[in-house]
């Protein structure tokens, strides 16, 4: 018996990576919630601030108001003090008036009374002109009254308009002293706006640094939410083969307490025993052989899985950086030359949305749009656009639902505008396409003229193919370069691999061309058939 414990055997699962998945698990999620409750802090000081900057533009807008108020009140300030003046300068100049009226008054009397005298001598001279004089003298008696009254009348008028020019003086003062209240009032409120101006730029400064660091930690926790499903997907399959391991433990086990009891049952045939049990670890390694077969097996198995999720009805979706080429001719709206089939163009967008969708490994991308002419439509002309998975193939098919298909087909524009991309990385384009090429160079003028779309196609269908071997030569010499005067090490040595989707293409000319097409480019090609 003492032997017993000699001959057990040793398990064969440790749990200690176990025990690090979880840990590295625990870390990860107490980041997550870590990062969660530094953006909730950043949130509340970002929305206390917005706070603030309102309660900032509420005060310098009534700040403003109560400046333009006040800018008002000196206007009508100035207009009355201005009315006042123009009032004051009419009364001086009446009051020259009366003095001057008051001075020939004055030389009038004087004249009068020279003329009494003189008529007084010439009574006692003459009794003839006595009665005349007389009467003569008591009419100017009466007018020298009248003058007298006239002058009483003036000099009361006079003192009036001297205390309306006193008191509009002291008015004029108050008014001084008020304009002079109002300029310091308004240089205060001027202080204070710059100060409120200044003090709003650096909030909006605050602002935008926390916008900012919100930022930050968005996509800190969106990473950390990736490593999350990384690790939780890791996890399911080391748990997977846990269950796995522990089946084939508990099977090693049985099958170890059967030789325990057989041990212990037949002791006094060790030898026996012995042979049995080297049997038994022949079977062992046998199974272990097996095991590791069977993971291999398993192994391929994932590998022609993910194979397989990076296809799209056979062809190979693995690029990374990629140019789809879609046509847009009028053609793609129709289900024959006579027929409209708006069906067929829906169908079209979301085939490209599927695709887009269904690569894994695409990192970078561009949509280029062709008919007679070439177009982005989602923009970025001569740039790439960064892959978002749940964003980017949604974009892509309400871009791509917004084209009405009109125009010829020019495939050797698409084509053209799609190698310049190969410089900046080019590995993939996705042709989907139902036609032919109708335009483009290699017609005369009198061909563009005559032909029929039959004749063109013959014709250009030929010289597409030729081009495409000369743009995707594998050589740093090719006239790519030269062309677009790229230096060698800009041009790869790889070709570019081109796969073409096909619609409706009844015609066997079309699947001939896309078929040749792909497979000089090494490439494949896809027909989808009419519902």
């Amino acid at each position: 018996m003492s032997n017993r414990g000699r001959h057990r055997y040793p398990p064969f699962f440790n749990l200690s990576l176990l025990d690090v998945i979880c840990n590295a698990l625990g870390a990860v999620i107490f980041l997550m919630f870590l990062s969660y409750w530094q953006a909730n802090r950043v949130s509340y000081h970002l929305q206390v601030a917005r706070v603030r900057l309102d309660e900032t533009r509420t005060q310098l807008a009534s700040l403003l108001g109560d400046l333009e108020s006040a800018r008002g009140q000196l206007a009508e300030t100035k207009s009355a003090l201005a009315k006042t003046e123009i009032a004051q300068m009419q009364t001086l100049q009446k009051a020259e008036q009366l003095q001057q009226q008051l001075r020939a008054e004055q030389m009038l009397r004087r004249l009068l009374e020279l003329s009494a005298e003189e008529l007084a001598e010439r009574l006692v001279r003459s009794e003839q002109y006595a009665q005349r004089l007389a009467d003569q003298l008591q009419q100017t008696r009466q007018q020298l009254a009248r003058l007298q009254d006239e002058r009483n009348q003036t000099h009361r008028l006079l003192a009036d308009q001297r205390r309306q020019l006193e008191q509009s003086r002291h008015a004029l003062a108050s008014l001084h002293a008020e304009l002079a209240l109002l300029s310091s009032r308004h240089a205060q409120l001027a202080a204070q706006s710059v100060k409120l101006t200044s003090d709003l730029a650096r909030l909006q400064s605050e602002r935008g640094q926390l916008q900012l660091q919100a930022s930050q930690l968005t996509a800190s926790r969106q990473q950390a939410e990736q490593q999350i499903q990384q690790l939780l997907a890791e996890l399911d399959r080391r748990a997977v083969e846990l269950e796995r391991m522990q089946k084939q433990l508990a099977r090693i086990e049985a099958t170890s307490n059967q030789l325990l009891m057989q041990y212990d049952d037949f002791e006094q045939r060790l030898k026996v025993q012995q042979q049995e049990t080297l049997r038994l670890s022949e079977l062992l390694v046998l199974s272990q052989a097996q095991v590791a077969a069977q993971r291999k097996e398993s192994e391929k198995l994932r590998f022609q899985l993910r194979q397989a999720e990076q296809r799209f009805a056979g062809v190979d979706l693995s690029g990374r950086k990629a140019i789809l080429l879609v046509d847009t001719s009028g053609s793609m709206g129709k289900s024959d030359p006579q027929t409209d089939d708006v069906n067929k163009w829906h169908s079209v967008c979301e085939t490209v949305r599927h695709v887009l969708a269904s690569m894994p490994q695409l990192e970078q991308f561009q949509v280029i749009t062709f008919a007679s002419n070439v177009a982005y439509p989602l923009g970025g002309q001569g740039g790439w656009l960064n892959f978002d998975r749940d964003r980017s193939p949604l974009e892509v098919l309400r871009a791509l639902q917004q084209i009405t298909p009109a125009g010829g087909t020019n495939l050797h524009a698409a084509f053209e505008e799609a190698f310049r991309y190969r410089s900046r990385g080019l590995d993939t384009i996705l042709l989907f396409s139902d036609g032919l090429p109708t335009e483009g160079p290699g017609l005369t003028p009198q061909q563009e003229k005559t032909l029929g779309n039959v004749e063109r196609e013959r014709l250009l269908a030929p010289q597409v193919l030729q081009q495409i071997r000369v743009w995707n030569a594998p050589t740093p010499h090719s006239p790519l370069a030269t062309r677009h005067s790229l230096s060698s090490a800009d041009v790869p040595a790889r070709r570019v691999r081109i796969h073409a989707v096909g619609f409706y293409y009844d015609s066997p000319n079309l699947g001939n061309f896309l078929w040749s097409l792909a497979r000089e480019n090494e490439g494949s090609f896809v027909g989808m058939s009419q519902p």
